[in-house]
């Protein structure tokens, strides 16, 4: 696997102070649990477009999602790193002997990842987006709900 990349993704991302997700790790009502909380319409699009880069990106492409100046997450989660891979995993998030994750998908999982999302601009309410009892945890993306 390459190294991760890091570094801003999006050039119109305006206010430094504000973070379009807001993430952490916990032991949920389904197990181990990555949270990653959508501030606005405007993290929707983002995140859209993290997927959507990571697929058409080359074979071999790792982002850091936690290094990404867009995101706030919390100290549970060490690292989350999105990987483009040439063929399906038998298991898309794997956490590795270093305290970090690493979601491997193909281009198309990637694109089908950003589609899945695409509904919240429509209205609130979240996305699992790994597979319970598969993946090393499960990953739910959510917008618009009270998570306080």
């Amino acid at each position: 696997m390459a190294a991760p990349v890091s570094g801003q993704l999006m050039s119109s991302f305006r206010d430094e102070n504000r973070a379009l997700i807001e993430g952490d790790y916990y032991d949920g009502a389904f197990g181990p649990s990555i949270l990653l909380v959508l501030t606005s319409r405007e993290s929707i699009s983002w995140l859209r477009a993290v997927f959507e880069g990571v697929a058409v990106a080359p074979v071999g492409t790792v982002i850091s999602l936690v290094d990404q100046p867009q995101a706030r997450i919390g100290a549970a989660l060490a690292q989350l790193l999105l990987a483009r891979v040439d063929r399906r995993p038998n298991k898309h998030l794997v956490f590795n002997a270093h305290g970090s994750f690493v979601w491997s998908c193909t281009a198309d999982e990637w694109q089908t990842m950003s589609l899945m999302i695409e509904a919240l601009l429509q209205q609130s309410g979240h996305q699992y987006l790994t597979t319970e009892g598969k993946d090393d945890a499960l990953v739910e993306v959510s917008y618009g709900e009270d998570h306080g």
